[in-house]
């Protein structure tokens, strides 16, 4: 009995003794999966061309979608389609094929994208025109006769998707509630045509207060806390974007945040724009110290011109990857950018 106990006790550590050394030699499996990189989609204007491109060249198979800015309206608030923008698709489509992106991952996807900019009769424009949204979205039927159009200029340019950019709604709740019934009415029209529908929005609206029909992939713009008519500094800060993070969590399904490259110069409180290659331009012109912004990651400088001092702020590569890790940190999203340069 004792010689069988023995044995027992002997196969018994023989056992534990593998299970350890198992256990030991196999590696522990990861605390949290990393996030996945967010979905990458940008915008391209006609009156860069050059600049798409290279965007393109750089960017390589990394986009899913692209938008192009942009259709608006004439003077009789008739929405039309700039022909420098088919000139520019069809140059994207050739950019596609030369850079071999196809071979590796689908073609982007394409979307229309609408502002509410309009002529004006004796010549020039108005930008984010509000009247203009008035017209257009507070009556049912001009609504409808609206949805008919966008859809009948994306259905002929043979794109995937529209992207609405109406902007200056601000704090206008009767405003807001005709936008949000246009924007269900759209969605419904778009899915059964085929067609996928992004709808931007600005930093500053009311996120809490309004109820976002489901459907569309809605794009919160992360930047303009500092431009025209403000004091000089970044275009975003860390602040800024996670406030923004918070509030678009009231937004119904995935979200996609929109970094904007390049900045402003600034004397006093106004500024011009600057894309990124242009700051990075004038540093070297005026062999400028640029210092980086702790608070931001965006990069900063001083120069003189004549008696005047200006001030530079802007974003580069190294920027808009601390400002998307941050926001992927807030959870599962998509980044676009403004705008391939």
């Amino acid at each position: 009995m004792a010689k069988k106990l023995s044995v027992i006790l002997i196969l018994l550590f023989i056992y534990l003794f593998i299970n350890f050394q198992m256990q030991k030699h196999t590696p522990a499996p990861p605390l949290s999966q990393p996030r996945q990189s967010p979905e990458l989609s940008a915008w391209i204007v006609y009156w860069d061309m050059e600049g798409a491109l290279r965007g393109i060249e750089e960017l390589g198979g990394q986009l899913v979608s692209l938008q192009y800015f942009a259709a608006y309206f004439d003077a009789e608030n008739q929405l039309f389609i700039p022909p420098a923008i088919e000139q520019l698709r069809e140059k994207m489509a050739g950019a596609g094929e030369d850079t071999g992106a196809g071979k590796a991952a689908a073609a982007p996807a394409s979307y229309l994208t609408v502002v509410n900019d309009r002529l004006l009769p004796g010549g020039g424009s108005v930008l984010k025109d509000k009247q203009l949204l008035y017209e257009l979205l507070a009556d049912e039927e001009d609504q409808k006769a609206h949805i008919a159009q966008i859809l009948a200029l994306a259905e002929a340019g043979g794109y995937d998707g529209i992207e609405i950019d109406y902007e200056a709604i601000r704090k206008d709740m009767v405003l807001w509630q005709y936008f949000l019934d246009f924007i269900s009415r759209l969605s419904l029209a778009a899915a059964e045509q085929g067609l996928s529908l992004r709808v931007v929005l600005e930093p500053g609206i009311p996120f809490e207060a309004l109820d976002f029909p489901e459907g569309p992939e809605y794009v919160v713009m992360c930047y303009n806390l500092h431009g025209p008519g403000s004091l000089p500094g970044p275009k975003a800060n860390d602040e800024f974007l996670l406030e923004l993070a918070r509030k678009a969590a009231a937004l119904p399904g995935r979200r996609t945040f929109a970094l904007a490259s390049g900045g402003f110069d600034w004397s006093g409180d106004q500024a011009s724009a600057l894309t990124k290659r242009e700051a990075m331009a004038l540093v070297v012109r005026q062999k400028a110290e640029v210092r980086r912004d702790p608070a931001s990651q965006a990069l900063t400088f001083s120069y003189q011109q004549g008696n005047t001092v200006r001030q530079v702020w802007y974003a580069d590569s190294a920027t808009l990857e601390h400002w998307t890790g941050l926001l992927k940190d807030q959870g599962d999203c998509g980044i676009a950018l403004w705008r391939l340069e």
